[in-house]
């Protein structure tokens, strides 16, 4: 399982790197590739057997940037009841999935970073989020020992950091 675990978020790094490489104005592009890359990480956390909360989280964003790629396709703004929505959904998940550890608000802040990010208009923006959330996700691959996980997530935080320099460095 810990191999297939590895390939899931080699898998999820793969597409999430595309997501952090695409130019600002493909969010339309970024969206199914947050959620194919988030589907991806989230079934290494099950097979990995170590974050529980880390996957549920996952399965979540990647519903949730499905919904955000409909508004996004329509030219719509993302309303504000789904952002709600977002946020207590994932409140709620994590607390029945992880209970009050400190892992679970670990878990809630990180998410909380992801509803910035595929709330952005940008690709700029997106990826000043997805920095942060990243940050927040290499604290709880560490403290969970979720292996798999922190390899894909420090892979992908390098390639964000390359996103930012290609595409955002110049507007700044």
């Amino acid at each position: 399982m810990q191999i297939l675990s590895y390939i899931l978020s080699i898998s999820g790094f793969v597409s999430m790197v595309v997501a952090s490489l695409l130019k600002g104005e493909n969010m339309k592009k970024i969206l199914l590739f947050v959620f194919l890359g988030n589907f991806l990480v989230g079934a290494s956390y099950l097979l990995d057997g170590t974050g529980l909360n880390g996957a549920a989280s996952c399965l979540l964003g990647s519903l949730q940037a499905i919904v955000s790629y409909y508004f996004d396709s329509k030219k719509l703004p993302l309303p504000k009841w789904v952002i709600a929505l977002y946020a207590l959904s994932f409140i709620v998940l994590n607390l029945v999935v992880g209970g009050f550890a400190p892992l679970t608000f670990l878990a809630i802040v990180a998410t909380m970073t992801f509803i910035a990010g595929i709330g952005q208009k940008s690709g700029a923006k997106y990826r000043f989020w997805t920095l942060a959330n990243l940050l927040l996700w290499l604290t709880y691959d560490i403290i969970s020992k979720s292996s798999g996980a922190l390899v894909s997530h420090i892979l992908i935080l390098l390639f964000n950091v390359a996103g930012m320099v290609i595409h955002d460095r110049k507007k700044a």
